[in-house]
């Protein structure tokens, strides 16, 4: 089956108020998601001409100052060089990947409310508490599933069999549950399996409460220096 990925641009323009870009810090790290990727040298242009010095990055993404849900890297790479970052888009999901993976403040602006607001960082460190206690079970459990998507984009069957075997080098019991999308009821059949280890989209995490068991994603535990080699 072919796929075919369609961007969706808004056509409007975006103004930011002066009394938006006066309760923005200094150093601005300015993203957005790609539905407002055309208005950024706009928005950049603004805020340079009210003196404020403006940072944008990219790794794996298309465009500069780019978020995806999973990958918030685009900030990530430029938190050493701003004092904030400016996110330009509407609703949470986005912002909180960005706010979990940063050590700086993350102000939203609504281009249709023309609101500024300063992102609850609790939200985001609740999580992060989650993910380091999480981390901490996955190393203690003895049976760990390990959770397998067939989706184009979140296919890590083969990292799946590596985690697997090396999880039993370890004298661990490792089982693979491979899916097409995930129900969240049907972990509640295995109640033997003591941790999840997600190997699909990353932001599966923020259901964390949907799981009886602690999950962990496969890139958290790679950076706590388990096994870097595989991931």
């Amino acid at each position: 089956m072919k796929l075919m990925i369609v961007e969706g641009r808004y056509k409007g323009n975006i103004t930011l108020d002066k009394a938006v870009i006066a309760k923005l810090p200094k150093r601005i790290g300015l993203t957005t998601t790609v539905q407002f990727i055309d208005q950024m040298p706009s928005i950049k242009a603004q805020l340079e001409a009210a003196g404020k010095s403006v940072e944008t990055d990219k790794k794996r993404q298309a465009y500069h100052g780019q978020l995806l849900g999973c990958d918030s890297t685009a900030g990530e790479f430029m938190q050493d060089a701003v004092d904030a970052f400016l996110y330009v888009g509407t609703g949470l999901f986005h912002p909180i990947n960005l706010g979990m993976n940063v050590n700086k403040e993350v102000y939203l602006y609504d281009p249709f409310t023309k609101k500024l607001e300063l992102m609850d960082k609790g939200i985001a460190r609740k999580m992060q508490q989650k993910r380091q206690a999480f981390i901490k079970k996955f190393h203690a459990a003895s049976n760990i599933g390990i959770l397998v998507s067939m989706k184009s984009g979140q296919g890590n069957f083969e990292k799946g069999m590596k985690l697997k075997k090396e999880l039993e080098k370890q004298e661990k019991h490792a089982y693979l549950f491979v899916f097409e999308t995930l129900d969240f009821s049907q972990p509640e059949n295995f109640p033997f399996i003591e941790c999840w280890v997600n190997t699909a989209c990353p932001r599966i995490f923020d259901d964390y409460e949907k799981f009886s068991k602690p999950l962990v994603n496969m890139d958290d535990i790679s950076s706590y220096g388990f096994h870097k080699k595989l991931f």
